[in-house]
């Protein structure tokens, strides 16, 4: 978070707009608080309404429902932002079949599916933030 903001104050120093967007949705809460314009992020596939409600909290200076927000969702994102981080997209992609939004989780090579293990504690992730998974 503290390399975000470095990253923020050096893009605003620039004499023409940039548009910010961050993408981890793990860290959302704090990188709102830096007014971003937006964010871009695979949370979206499966999390879009806790996304945008995170999002409107922080813009109206809400940080008690933004903390709530956060706090709500943290099962999930923990268990999809963590090592071995080369299954983040694999992850975003099974949440969303997980919660019925896609009829498969199907990767293509040279991507492997989540072993077992993984689904499971996605799974449990989904449930323990309120999002239950019919998959």
């Amino acid at each position: 978070v503290a390399q975000y903001e470095e990253e923020v104050r050096a893009v605003r120093s620039v004499g023409r707009k940039v548009y910010l967007l961050p993408a981890n949705g793990r860290t959302f809460y704090y990188a709102f608080q830096l007014q971003p314009d937006g964010a871009l992020s695979g949370s979206a596939n499966f999390a879009p309404e806790h996304d945008v409600e995170l999002f409107e909290a922080v813009t109206r200076g809400d940080f008690k429902q933004a903390r709530a927000l956060h706090d709500q969702i943290f099962p999930i994102f923990r268990r999809v932002y963590r090592d071995p981080y080369v299954y983040l997209h694999i992850r975003y992609k099974a949440c969303t079949w997980l919660l019925g939004k896609i009829s498969s989780p199907a990767v293509r090579s040279p991507l492997v599916p989540l072993p077992e293990e993984e689904l499971k504690a996605l799974r449990e992730g989904l449930g323990a933030s309120g999002l239950e998974p019919v998959g």
